[in-house]
């Protein structure tokens, strides 16, 4: 079928059929309505899921349409992409958790780059749904109490804090992480590395330039190592080729005074 392709068809995305590979070997690859369509004897639509199902080596069931009528093929893939949070629209905040997880999956993946080249795009759907679907009662306590803090003081999106919020929380105290949390957004802390993040996060706002998320997000775990070791950074920010932060230990953190400006 590969072989004998319609004209016209759009480039092949190898990071997607990458990602569709992923899904089948790990068993997330169901049958679904949408068929694999032949027109005229050609390949009119599937050449993403066919060339995966050639890279991963396993067998897939398909519905196959045959048709001669070439009007079906320039209507089909008119719609809109379903989303992760279309696959868990029965879910409560069901946009909020997908745009969450993935930051969370991808960050335990080794995904995140300051930069947000490749950001989570190697993320299978599967990862993330199957995460929401694992850990949705603390997707929504995280997304619960970042959202109004986020309403009153909008200077750093609310995902990005409720999966800081998550991925804190795995080494340290409820209460801190909600400190830390808290303080960035209300400003109720002084001299202390909340305060410095809260400070930068204001002057990216009101800029013209703005950071990218994924550098928000590593400066971010970067004030809150600091934060938690009670310490301020001489310098807020990434250098070139520094790997993306991860969240330490108490007894891990290596962190410097403040001395400078952030």
């Amino acid at each position: 079928m590969l072989e004998d392709q319609i004209k016209g068809q759009r480039k092949l995305r190898q990071s997607y059929v990458d990602r569709l590979a992923q899904e089948m070997r790990q068993g997330r690859w169901k049958l679904t309505s949408d068929g694999i369509l032949i027109c005229k004897g050609k390949l009119a639509n599937g050449q993403h899921r066919l060339s995966a199902v050639v890279q991963c080596g396993l067998s897939f069931d398909f519905f196959v349409v045959r048709t001669d009528d070439e009007m079906i093929y320039k209507v089909i893939d008119c719609g809109l992409k379903r989303t992760d949070a279309d696959a868990l629209a029965q879910c409560e905040y069901a946009q909020k958790m997908a745009t969450v997880a993935r930051i969370v999956v991808a960050y335990d993946k080794g995904l995140l780059m300051p930069s947000n080249a490749g950001s989570g795009s190697c993320l299978a759907r599967g990862d993330v749904i199957d995460y929401c679907e694992r850990n949705s009662e603390k997707l929504k306590e995280a997304i619960q109490f970042a959202t109004p803090l986020y309403v009153a003081s909008p200077i750093v999106p609310a995902s990005m804090m409720a999966a800081l919020f998550i991925v804190a929380m795995r080494r340290y105290d409820h209460r801190v992480c909600e400190e830390f949390v808290e303080a960035v957004y209300t400003g109720n802390t002084q001299a202390d590395a909340a305060f410095d993040l809260r400070q930068r996060l204001i002057r990216n706002s009101a800029g013209k330039a703005k950071l990218p998320r994924n550098y928000i997000m590593a400066i971010t775990i970067k004030s809150f190592n600091a934060f938690v070791a009670g310490v301020r950074l001489k310098v807020l920010r990434m250098v070139d080729g520094e790997q993306f932060p991860a969240i330490n230990k108490l007894s891990d953190a290596h962190v410097e005074t403040k001395e400078g400006n952030i």
